[in-house]
């Protein structure tokens, strides 16, 4: 019990770091999405993937509330996203080194923005009528969100290999 108040605490900790603290930053770094870096670094290290996707969709939920997206996009995007690099980590990076992290993190960015981006400009075509694609903007903002992600999966990952130790990093 005492396990799943830490858990949703963390998700809280992650979704308030994410909307009010990152967002207020500066052009580059409002583009960090805490939540990707975190989900890589934690699907690394953890085995139990069935639950872990629980936790995601609670974490889609609660970040559903703070977007400017429809409903339940995040939501989706996150889970798929979710599998999509549970795939790639079981059948082709399975040996949790450096590369598999650099890897995955850079995947899973390119995928949830192209997704959750794709997704809305649907959704406006469909229902507002109006055109919010701008591609440039898209690509710089992209580029941003990948280098920030990687250093933040970087910076995470470093901080739970000092709390947890060697037995679950022994390839790193």
């Amino acid at each position: 019990m005492f396990g799943f108040f830490i858990k949703m605490f963390l998700i809280v900790f992650i979704v308030l770091i994410q909307t009010s603290f990152l967002t207020g930053w500066g052009y580059p770094l409002e583009n960090w999405q805490l939540f990707l870096s975190f989900l890589t670094v934690i699907l690394l290290i953890f085995e139990k993937t069935k639950k872990l996707l629980g936790w995601i969709l609670i974490l889609g939920i609660i970040l559903g509330f703070y977007s400017a997206y429809p409903s339940f996009l995040i939501t989706i995007s996150l889970i798929l996203t979710f599998l999509s690099i549970n795939f790639l980590f079981n059948n082709f990076f399975t040996n949790r080194s450096w590369y598999s992290l650099v890897s995955l993190n850079i995947f899973a960015t390119i995928f949830y923005n192209s997704l959750a981006r794709a997704s809305k400009y649907l959704y406006d075509i469909l229902y507002s009528a109006t055109n919010t694609w701008n591609l440039s903007l898209f690509l710089s903002a992209l580029l941003w969100q990948t280098i920030l992600n990687l250093i933040g999966a970087i910076l995470i990952f470093v901080i739970f290999k000092k709390f947890y130790g060697k037995k679950y990093f022994s390839r790193f």
